[in-house]
This record gives C-alpha cells, structure tokens and sequence, in this order.
C-alpha cells in the first residue's frame, strides 16, 4: 500500500466509512469469483448508467483489485484523476465507500 492509500483509507475511516486495501479487494475478488454469480440488481444496474464511460473504467478497474497508481499506469492518467472519478462514480451510485462501491459494482453485474 503506498503512502497516499493509506492517508485515503484513515480520512476515510475517520469520515465515518470504511477502508479496502487493494489487497484485501483482490482477496474478496478472489472470493466472489469462487461463487456462483450473483443476481444482478437492476437498480444498481441503473444507478452506473450515470456514469462516464472513463468513471464506469475506473470503478471496474477498482473492484478488479489494484490500487490507484496502478490504475493511473494502465490508464495513463495521474493517480488524482483516478481517485477523482472514483470519488464522483460513488456519488453518483450513491456508495459511501470504496468498500460499497466495489460491492455496488458486483451486484450491479459489471464484473472486472
């Protein structure tokens, strides 16, 4: 985890939400992928199509796992552009976290 993580997932924290490591999205990945796939939520399904076609990236690419410098790498953007479409596709699905946002993005069927 590099620094600039963990200065997001503590202001997270102390917001009152929760913190995912990129670590710990692959790890539930890695579990989610073990299981039968879920129902997709229409709802949530709805809520994406607000979304860029650059945000819905950057969620899929999130819940896939790697942390936002490696997203910035292989999207070529900076790391604060990831972090700010990240940011704008959780109020627009209406996540509180980096946590519900992945957990969004799977029910929602938009698997990485």
């Amino acid at each position: 985890m590099s620094p600039a993580e963990l200065v997001d997932g503590i202001t997270e924290v102390v917001r009152g939400g929760g913190a995912l490591s990129a670590a710990a999205t692959a790890a539930l990945l890695g579990h989610m992928t073990d299981s039968p796939p879920p129902l997709i939520d229409k709802e949530l399904l709805r809520r994406f199509s607000a979304l860029t076609p650059r945000e819905r990236d950057v969620v899929v690419l999130v819940a896939s796992g790697p942390g936002n410098d490696e997203i910035a790498a292989r999207m070529s953007v900076s790391p604060y552009t990831v972090k700010t479409r990240a940011a704008r596709a959780m109020t627009k699905v209406g996540a509180r976290d980096r946590a519900q946002r992945v957990s969004f993005t799977f029910r929602a069927g938009l698997y990485p």
